[in-house]
């Protein structure tokens, strides 16, 4: 493949991904001829990809895509294709309301008056993890390049 072909390719795929929050894309180490790949962290494992890897040799360490993007193009077929995954996964306890505790009092003047004794905290679990999406630019089933999206996610329970 030329290498203005290559940059059109490149472009493309910055142009067709729409991701949230930061972009980092991730830079595969050089492999030496008869060098042992590098361990890979379970939760980066595209960094483990090489340029022109062939799309088994990327299945085999991404797995399945969740999705696949066909993208239109005269000069062969290109996909881009996409992982999802949480990291960073955690709970924390967290304040959620305050009730005030009221009685009632009776005044001088004979009269009931509420009077705040106190305050009934209300707890919740906040659950906040990292979701990371993953897309890989395939063409003519081979591994080209990929971008990395992160966004936080919070639930309360």
């Amino acid at each position: 493949m030329k290498l203005h072909t290559l940059l059109i390719w490149a472009s493309l795929f910055g142009l067709a991904i729409d991701g949230a929050g930061a972009v980092l894309p991730s830079s595969p180490a050089k492999a030496t001829p008869g060098s042992k790949p590098a361990a890979v962290s379970p939760d980066n494992p595209e960094s483990a990809l090489t340029k022109a890897m062939p799309a088994d040799a990327v299945r085999q360490i991404m797995g399945a895509p969740r999705a696949v993007k066909p993208m239109k193009t005269p000069e062969g077929k290109a996909e881009i294709w996409i992982y999802q995954r949480l990291t960073n996964e955690r709970a924390e306890r967290v304040e959620i309301a305050s009730i005030p505790v009221t009685t009632n009092i009776i005044g001088g003047d004979g009269q009931a008056h509420q009077q705040v004794i106190g305050q009934d905290i209300k707890f919740g679990d906040l659950h906040r993890a990292t979701e990371e999406t993953v897309e890989l630019l395939m063409f003519n089933d081979h591994y080209v390049t990929n971008k990395v999206s992160r966004r936080e996610i919070k639930r309360f329970n």
